[in-house]
């Protein structure tokens, strides 16, 4: 891959997530801050127009999109802390023509991750899940967090309320989280101190959800993808919780082993995206100390290779818009004093 070009957009209070839009043709891209911070929409020549949609009240960990409905996405708030996320809720963001209208839709204490998926019906559901269900101090992991999830109606456009329901299992420090169809059905995937799982929605409603335990590894963030084009997915970890460790796993007879590590250097990784760049399927990992590196990794010559995109950097997440025009790789950037919205462009 050549010619890609970095550019730091502005800088936003811990800035902690991203989310890429295709509005009325043209790229935007949404960016929103934890603590007490904001969410905010880059568009225009260069992005240089600035559209604040929400402002105060952050504690924004998970921006989702509504793939068929055009600038509409859900979006967390309320997760200002560890151990003050009591009040944390998913709200339903609509744009209008001109502005971004932002509605609470449901309720949910200590959520983290959250996202949306369609059952093999079309039944749409929220799936979520909570890092703990309570915290007496920072180092306070005693309680588990949780997997819930919520019926969607078939209509966004009104005004409407999700009961979120929980899910068996108890998950300790439940952190990573990702949803996707890969090369199977369409699936949420978590990890946490007991591992890595797969959740797969019931064929009908009121059904039984399936649960899957697929590495038995304490785990903090994770991305899925068939990175090789055998057919099945691989999976990106990057363990123990906040740590030092970049892996990824492959189905080989029906049991993940690990196929690749990567070299010490970084920790506190917190970056684990599946994404097409360039037409070629890869994981984007970043860590937010040691070198503050973001890499890609790719398949090449029947082993995954990488390379290095940028140092001190600190990438928190990030998220990847494909267009006719260009690849764009939206990163949080928090390392040391740095809070920053940054994109990097792929050409196609």
């Amino acid at each position: 891959m050549k010619n890609i070009n970095k550019t730091v957009l502005c800088d936003i209070p811990k800035c902690y997530t991203a989310l890429g839009l295709i509005i009325n043709g043209s790229p935007a891209l949404i960016y929103a801050g934890e603590g007490d911070g904001s969410i905010q929409a880059l568009r225009g020549s260069g992005f240089q127009e600035r559209q604040l949609i929400s402002s105060g009240g952050g504690g924004t960990m998970s921006l989702v999109p509504i793939p068929d409905q055009e600038g509409w996405f859900f979006a967390s708030r309320g997760f200002y802390s560890m151990v003050d996320c009591q009040d944390s809720e998913i709200d339903i963001v609509r744009f209008d023509g001109s502005l971004f209208v932002l509605k609470k839709i449901a309720s949910l204490p200590y959520l983290h991750r959250f996202g949306m998926i369609a059952g093999a019906d079309g039944t749409r559901y929220l799936v979520a899940a909570t890092l703990h269900s309570h915290k007496d101090d920072k180092e306070d992991w005693s309680h588990p967090g949780h997997l819930y999830y919520g019926v969607l109606p078939s209509s966004l456009a009104e005004p409407f309320h999700v009961q979120m329901v929980m899910l068996p299992g108890d998950y300790y420090i439940h952190h990573g989280f990702y949803v996707g169809s890969g090369s199977h059905s369409p699936a949420v995937y978590t990890s946490s101190r007991e591992g890595v799982f797969k959740i797969t929605p019931p064929n009908v409603p009121g059904g039984a959800w399936q649960i899957d335990h697929l590495i038995q590894e304490a785990v903090s963030d994770i991305a899925v993808l068939d990175i090789d084009g055998d057919g099945k997915d691989e999976i990106a970890a990057l363990l123990p919780f906040h740590g030092d460790q970049c892996k990824v796993y492959r189905d080989i007879g029906g049991t993940y082993a690990e196929i690749y590590r990567h070299p010490p250097g970084n920790d506190f990784y917190h970056t684990a995206i599946s994404a097409t760049l360039s037409g070629r399927p890869v994981f984007l990992i970043g860590a937010r100390k040691g070198d503050g590196e973001l890499f890609l990794l790719s398949w090449e010559g029947g082993q995954v290779s990488c390379r290095s995109l940028d140092r001190e950097i600190g990438p928190c997440s990030g998220a990847v818009l494909n267009t006719p025009d260009a690849d764009y790789l939206l990163i949080a950037s928090r390392y040391g004093s740095l809070q920053q919205a940054v994109c990097y462009t792929f050409p196609v």
